[in-house]
């Protein structure tokens, strides 16, 4: 496979400006034709049988019933037939 065939990600697209042109294109890098990107990098170590989505779910403040889930997966599903549709 071919790396040009990959979506890069935000954080590799700020690590190469700041590789190759300074500080000052990071920040232009940040913004593109749709706006600022927002990211955050968590990294962290968990005990054994704890669940990295679990701490998100915290740290996020999402819901982790039943059904808060399912109408995340509904959601998804209905942004992806849309997108398909286009």
């Amino acid at each position: 496979m071919n790396d040009d065939t990959l979506v890069r990600t935000g954080l590799e697209l700020l690590q190469q400006a700041q590789r190759g042109h300074g500080a000052s294109s990071s920040a232009a890098a940040a913004g593109g034709p749709g706006g600022p990107l927002l990211g955050l990098l968590l990294d962290f170590t968990l005990p054994s049988s704890a669940y990295a989505t679990m701490l998100i779910r915290e740290l996020t403040r999402q819901g982790t019933s039943r059904a808060f889930q399912s109408a995340l997966t509904q959601a998804a599903q209905e942004r992806a037939s849309a997108a398909v549709a286009q």
